[in-house]
């Protein structure tokens, strides 16, 4: 009578235990469907910046315009000819920057002095040396600079640097 007494309880307790860990399990199901899925919120976040820097030259023979945009981690590079040319058809790629690149742009953003940064820097595309633009959205900040192509401005020297290494290895990478 009493090994039944005992059996009994060690089922009662186990059933607790069970009705215990459903309702736990079921609460935490619960909690994740009523938040969303934290992993999909990471990639639907709102970039901290978009920097954007690319050159023009007038109407030319080859790749006139190219254009990298980076926006959070994703670095999205395009070139092109103007007029249209089948010998140089429009090329995208489109890559992530590393943990360490990412970082590093940050960086440099939050470093530059855009305040001190003029808009424009000599004189763009005239007599067809091209022009070149950076471009940089922050939350606090929306700053487009205009200069001749390959110019290195103080102000925004490094950054600069880093975009058009970012550039060239996407164009030099892009099959």
């Amino acid at each position: 009578m009493r090994t039944q007494r005992k059996a009994g309880y060690r089922f009662r307790a186990g059933l607790c235990f069970f009705y215990l860990f459903i309702f736990n399990f079921s609460l935490l199901i619960v909690s994740f469907s009523a938040q969303g899925n934290p992993l999909r919120e990471k990639e639907t976040k709102e970039p901290e910046f978009i920097v954007k820097n690319g050159y023009h030259f007038g109407v030319c023979v080859g790749y006139s315009d190219a254009e990298l945009v980076i926006e959070g981690r994703k670095a999205a590079f395009k070139k092109s000819s103007q007029p249209p040319d089948s010998r140089y058809p429009p090329v995208e790629v489109t890559r992530y920057l590393s943990p360490s690149e990412y970082n590093i742009l940050k960086n440099l953003i939050e470093a530059t002095e855009f305040v001190s940064a003029q808009d424009r820097y000599g004189c763009p595309d005239c007599y067809d040396q091209g022009a070149e633009w950076l471009e940089v959205t922050t939350p606090r900040l929306e700053k487009r600079i205009e200069m001749e192509y390959n110019a290195l401005p103080p102000s925004i020297e490094s950054l600069l640097i880093f975009m058009r290494k970012v550039r060239a290895r996407l164009d030099e990478n892009r099959r």
